[in-house]
């Protein structure tokens, strides 16, 4: 079915992270090398891109069709313009494309749409075709916003930027695909008005996405979801309406007609049609009274005035900018109360106008999780407060579309939150350490050092001065049957660790990870499935393509071979994953590939007991090495290899000379037997 959807967007450096030659080679699937930061942006293997081309005007130079070129040159001229910061870099467009027409098809109405209404007036237009196999073909265009001539880009056009050309733009869209459409013989058309210019009685649905798709998917109900589900509702309910008022139409139109005719109408008719209208009054809401969705039922629960809400609901654009400014305005005219007798709304916007002066005006942006954390959380504020201050007080909220408003302040606030409760729960855990550990003291005639509040780590109930006092008379402690699930926690997130190298941490939180490891039957079985997945061919494994599933498969394989070189034992220790993580980035794995590698097949990571614990564990054992100065030399020196004997991309480990040496093991591995001998 031919579906209408046109949407612009201009790209410019001071609302996206990265940069517009990223952007060209993720869209294109290809590899660009920035000349601007020494970046270079690799995604040849990208899925579904069907092809990309550049189209140029006559007045453009060669090195304009070369895609790499072509968005350096764009880099480079505006770092030399006087709002470099700020630069506005390229204009984007996305086409959604109608499955009834063939691949080619789709190319050539992509193609004339961009040269007759683009690239005659002066663009270039790079245009990537996406997902021509699948329920929603689709094409990326990004178009150059300076003049071009033979010399190079000179100044911007701002005529581009008519809202009346754009309208025109859209119009032209819609004629291009209803032609195409009409010449293929199929008789659907789209058209670029909105419902209400068309004259259709219906609300227009919102976009869920891939993310809110899948989380849905997965039981995860969402504020998307339930403003999507709303909408369908109210859809449903205005098609029944309207079902009815057509019935009415057609008995009246009967009636008249028979009247014409002379004949009489049956009293059980006119009973039928009372009856008819009465179920159309019934069915008939409050005219013109938008129906309230539960999300916005929600809101009303903070504590949120109606304003707020139609602000939240509503403001896009230009109204959205006024809002957030006038926001910011409030907060730098706020005066500083005393504590004792300051609202929570002074909290906020004193603590706000705080920052802003210290960090700037554009602070903004990131400024509502700190005040959330040490205005409101850790002075006792409730969540609905938090909730209420923001939606009602927070510039930051206006800066994000009205379908995510909700979204994002339950969850900033959830988050900070629940953060706050996990630091006064490790506060306490610390304390009794503290208590536990003087009471310790005074009862041995061990002569230890004290430990102080905050200092050291806590596996379960016992303190890190347990752990090294045992240790040091060299007695494994028995955490398990003193272990106690109200504590159920590793502390790997102690401000007082703060060194980066397994070398200098504690011995005893080295020993805990161990101790957890070596105690947990996920580890054993991590290691069982690493030596599943080595002994099969490599035409099994290699039928999961993407770096995430080969840098799981070359960590599970390196797992199995040191576990036969060392014993199963001996790979339960951080050291492991430190080493073996090395190795995968020396091959050339990216940060989220080895993380997601960690987390799925390393056994320290099985043992520990939540998300959280393995996020910090990545954070302070693995990342660092990863980022040191060696592994970088490392993999640079192994690209240089490679590409001196010819291949470009090569990320098995045994290959290259990176996996452990299995070959001096003096005995194999034996299989386990799974079942009672026969």
């Amino acid at each position: 079915m031919a579906l209408y959807y046109l949407d612009f967007k201009v790209i410019s450096r001071s609302k996206s992270a990265t940069t517009i030659t990223a952007k060209a080679a993720y869209r294109s699937g290809e590899k660009i090398h920035d000349t601007t930061n020494g970046e270079t942006y690799d995604y040849t293997r990208k899925k579904g891109v069907y092809g990309c081309e550049i189209l140029t005007p006559d007045t453009a130079p060669g090195w304009a069709s070369n895609r790499s070129e072509l968005w350096n040159a764009v880099e480079r001229k505006e770092d030399q313009s006087t709002r470099r910061n700020t630069a506005q870099l390229a204009r984007e467009m996305l086409l959604a494309l109608p499955t009834e027409l063939d691949h080619d098809q789709k190319q050539t109405l992509v193609r004339e749409y961009v040269q007759t209404h683009f690239v005659k007036r002066g663009m270039i237009a790079d245009i990537a075709y996406h997902d021509f196999d699948s329920h929603n073909p689709h094409a990326h265009v990004l178009l150059t916003m300076r003049e071009i001539t033979a010399d190079g880009f000179g100044t911007k056009n701002r005529t581009w930027n008519n809202k009346k050309l754009i309208s025109e733009w859209r119009e032209e869209w819609a004629n291009h695909v209803n032609r195409d459409l009409e010449q293929a013989g199929y008789s659907e058309r789209v058209d670029h008005r909105s419902l209400k210019e068309q004259g259709i009685d219906r609300v227009p649905q919102i976009h869920l996405g891939p993310v809110v798709c899948e989380m849905e998917r997965n039981g995860v109900r969402t504020d998307v979801g339930d403003t999507y589900r709303a909408i369908a509702n109210e859809n449903r309910r205005r098609a029944q309406r309207n079902t009815v008022v057509q019935q009415q139409h057609a008995s009246a139109e009967l009636i008249l007609s028979t009247q014409a005719d002379g004949d009489t109408q049956q009293a059980s008719d006119e009973r039928s049609l009372i009856e008819q209208w009465q179920q159309y009054k019934e069915l008939e809401p409050e005219r013109d009274k938008p129906q309230e969705t539960s999300v916005w039922e929600e809101i009303k629960s903070w504590g949120v005035t109606d304003r707020t809400i139609d602000v939240l609901k509503t403001y896009t654009g230009h109204q959205a900018t006024q809002e957030r400014d006038r926001r910011l305005d409030i907060a730098m005219r706020s005066t500083v109360p005393p504590d004792t007798s300051a609202t929570v709304e002074q909290l906020y916007c004193t603590g706000l106008k705080q920052r802003l002066s210290d960090k700037g005006r554009g602070y903004y942006r990131v400024a509502d999780r700190w005040l959330l954390t040490e205005r409101l959380a850790r002075r006792g504020v409730s969540k609905n407060q938090a909730r209420r201050i923001l939606a009602e007080s927070s510039p930051e909220i206006m800066e994000q579309h009205p379908n995510q408003r909700v979204m994002f302040i339950r969850r900033l606030v959830d988050k900070v939150y629940n953060r706050e409760t996990q630091r006064q729960q490790s506060e306490a855990i610390l304390n009794r350490q503290s208590q536990a550990a003087a009471q310790l003291e005074t009862s041995t005639t061990a002569q230890a050092p004290p430990v102080k509040p905050g200092q050291g780590a806590a596996f379960g109930k016992y303190s890190t001065f347990e752990v090294r006092h045992t240790l040091g008379q060299e007695y494994t402690p028995p955490y398990r049957p003193f272990y106690d699930p109200a504590n159920e926690n590793l502390v790997l997130d102690n401000p007082n660790h703060t060194e980066t190298n397994i070398a200098e941490l504690d011995a005893d939180l080295v020993a805990a990870i161990k101790q957890a490891a070596r105690q947990s039957p996920n580890s054993r079985l991590r290691i069982n499935q690493a030596h599943r997945i080595r002994q099969k061919t490599d035409a099994e494994t290699e039928q999961q393509a993407g770096s995430h599933a080969m840098a799981k498969r070359e960590y599970a394989k390196e797992l199995s071979r040191q576990a036969e070189a060392y014993g199963e034992t001996a790979v339960l220790k951080p050291e492991t994953d430190v080493d073996i993580t090395a190795k995968l980035r020396i091959a050339g794995f990216s940060f989220n590939a080895i993380n997601r590698a960690v987390i799925e097949r390393s056994p320290i990571a099985a043992s520990l007991p939540s998300t959280e614990h393995q996020s910090k564990y990545l954070e302070l054992l693995v990342m660092p090495t990863l980022r040191s100065s060696y592994v970088r030399q490392a993999k640079e020196k192994k690209r240089q290899e490679l590409q001196q004997r010819g291949q470009e991309h090569e990320y098995r480990l045994d290959r290259l000379g990176l996996a452990t040496d299995v070959s001096k093991n003096r005995e194999p591995r034996k299989q386990q037997r799974r079942g009672p001998r026969r």
